[in-house]
């Protein structure tokens, strides 16, 4: 993923399908059917202002090859080099609704524009040299707008935290958890907590 939250599966010395990425491949602004779902992601008081798909990208911050946040993807160069008329970009950025790393969680629908997203996926990128470029002052302000949520902001104990695959059944199926790591401490309507818990 780069800074502002692009992403792709093309990388350098690998070439790899998109998988299910292509049915995002079409980006209308109207609804002919709306959602709770849809609408959650609203912000402001626009009525007309339409809502968002519920986007979800989940990262460590850095593995074993690195850093997983980076400045440019391999896809641009890719792209560049192979005479493509666009870069072989998976996800972009800007539909792209949350992003969670091992630090915590950004609310990337909240942002004004890219460069605050970029700062908010920062603040979940801490200890990388991506996470510089994000003081701690800002961190904080994020955090008390509900733009980022670390473990503490919503309730989740770190000590907890195990690297089991089935993690919701470790806690005992505690939804709980998985509510308040989607939605945040906002309230949130219980049909849109049924939609995104059913699937």
């Amino acid at each position: 993923m780069d800074y502002y939250g692009n992403s792709s599966t093309v990388t350098a010395g690998r070439l790899s399908g998109f998988g299910g990425a292509p049915n995002m491949g079409h980006n209308p602004g109207g609804r002919r059917h709306s959602s709770p779902a849809y609408h959650s992601l609203v912000e402001g008081k626009d009525t007309l202002r339409g809502g968002q798909k519920i986007v979800i990208q989940m990262l460590k911050s850095s593995g074993k090859k690195g850093n997983n946040f980076v400045p440019e993807l391999d896809a641009i160069a890719i792209g560049r080099d192979a005479g493509m008329e666009a870069p072989p970009i998976m996800v972009y950025g800007e539909d792209v609704s949350h992003t969670v790393t091992e630090q915590g969680i950004a609310y990337c629908y909240m942002a004004e524009d890219a460069e605050e997203r970029k700062l908010m996926l920062a603040s979940i990128a801490q200890g990388t040299p991506f996470g510089e470029m994000v003081t701690k002052e800002q961190i904080e302000a994020f955090r008390k707008a509900g733009k980022v949520a670390y473990p503490e902001d919503l309730g989740i104990d770190r000590a907890m935290a195990t690297k089991g695959p089935a993690g919701l059944q470790e806690l005992g199926g505690d939804r709980g958890v998985l509510r308040r790591a989607v939605c945040g401490a906002r309230k949130v309507p219980q049909e849109r907590l049924s939609i995104l818990l059913s699937r």
